[in-house]
């Protein structure tokens, strides 16, 4: 797909209004303390416009050099950074000041989540932020009719994921779920 018209411009206020601010406000419920978050696979910014919304400090890497530009239009205090997600890995291992890593919309591109998981373990941030597809009766209903865009199956997603599933990661990666 081209991120040009995937993620039109004209549409982001009201795309971070919708989508995003909710999920900030969510995020602000679960945890208590002071939010600094690190956001990989930041596409173009609008979790990190969300939460500059709310008075939330946030870094983000984004491997599209179009959506980064795109999103530094409308940031102005979060970062937004044209990063591969390779060099990402290091971010995470590196970071000192966030407490969150999200990955919203991300876990599903990777070819190995696993291998994300286990550098976000070894960091030393504290809460996961995630948002995956999950199988569902859309992906049943996407794939019957061919002309409706398959969200949750499209081309750039190889995992789909359940609550079983989701509680298999967590056991496995050593992760407590806590909302």
């Amino acid at each position: 797909y081209k991120a040009k018209t995937f993620y039109p411009y004209k549409d982001y206020n009201e795309r971070v209004k919708k989508i995003y601010l909710p999920k900030v406000t969510f995020l602000k419920e679960v945890i208590k303390t002071k939010i600094n978050v690190l956001d990989i696979g930041a596409g173009g910014g609008y979790f990190l416009k969300a939460l500059e919304i709310k008075n939330i400090n946030g870094t983000g890497y984004e491997p599209s050099k179009y959506l980064v530009n795109m999103g530094n239009k409308k940031i102005k205090k979060n970062k937004l950074i044209n990063l591969s997600l390779n060099e990402s890995y290091k971010k995470v291992l590196d970071s000192n000041d966030a407490n969150v890593l999200s990955m919203i919309g991300v876990l599903e591109h990777l070819e190995k989540p696993n291998f994300m998981l286990k550098f976000f373990n070894k960091s030393k941030i504290r809460y996961l932020y995630i948002c995956v597809p999950l199988f569902s009766l859309s992906v049943l209903l996407e794939n019957s009719f061919k002309n409706i865009f398959p969200r949750q199956l499209s081309a750039g997603h190889t995992h789909l994921y359940t609550k079983d599933s989701l509680n298999f990661l967590a056991k496995k990666n050593k992760l407590e779920i806590i909302a």
